[in-house]
């Protein structure tokens, strides 16, 4: 279930995802002052926020389509959160489907 889903000034979001098998708290924000967004997903099952994946979005993207994408993903990591789907696995899943477009510059897996 999607707990909570804020916008932030300049560009940011941050979403809490609560599914049978984890919790997580999606966030896309800039890197800093000059740089592009990137999505960066935390597990927070056990009540801290623990780095999982990290997801830098392609400097062609425009930022409300890297927003876009926040959405898509964390409606694909609920989905399959429910679905008894563990988060590494999501996070893999979702990583390969979107690479091949183009649109990640890089990807991360914490896990």
């Amino acid at each position: 279930m999607i707990e909570s889903d804020r916008r932030y000034p300049f560009g940011s979001k941050v979403t809490r995802i609560t599914t049978p098998v984890f919790a997580a708290m999606v966030s896309t924000a800039k890197e800093g002052l000059f740089s592009k967004q990137s999505m960066m997903i935390f597990d927070v099952s056990n009540g801290t926020h623990e780095p999982v994946g990290k997801i830098m979005w392609s400097s062609a993207m425009r930022s409300e389509d890297r927003l876009n994408m926040h959405d898509r993903i964390v409606a694909a990591l609920n989905s399959m959160g429910d679905n008894g789907t563990s988060l590494a696995d999501c996070i893999e899943f979702v990583v390969g489907k979107i690479r091949p477009t183009g649109m990640i510059e890089s990807a991360i897996n914490l896990t």
